[in-house]
């Protein structure tokens, strides 16, 4: 799975650990729902911006499998809790996009069965 991350007011000394972080993460949380689809089809792009003025951290997530891309962002004054909440509710969208992929299959075989 290629990684892509961009930042908008992070300290420069931060990013080599946040990078690192995000990559382990993603393989841990969305790994095992990502088995059916080709490594090199996968595509997560993560942006992760500072607020100058309220002080919060956005990150947002948007992941290209074949067939859809999946979107999410979380925001919090802690710059790891909103990646942990952001990789959770995509680990949601992927869990339930793989579950319409599968059930669109078995229609599709059972369609054919009939005829």
């Amino acid at each position: 799975m290629e990684t892509v991350i961009r930042y908008r007011n992070v300290a420069k000394l931060s990013r080599p650990d946040l990078h690192q972080m995000i990559e382990e993460l993603a393989e841990r949380v969305l790994g095992p729902h990502l088995s059916p689809f080709p490594a090199e089809l996968l595509c997560l792009r993560a942006t992760l911006d500072r607020s100058r003025h309220h002080g919060l951290y956005r990150v947002r997530l948007q992941m290209t499998l074949s067939g859809a891309t999946l979107v999410c962002a979380e925001e919090s004054s802690q710059l790891e809790r909103a990646i942990e909440h952001a990789l959770m509710e995509l680990d949601r969208q992927v869990e339930r996009h793989v579950a319409h992929l599968r059930l669109r299959d078995a229609g599709d075989r059972k369609s054919t069965r009939l005829n």
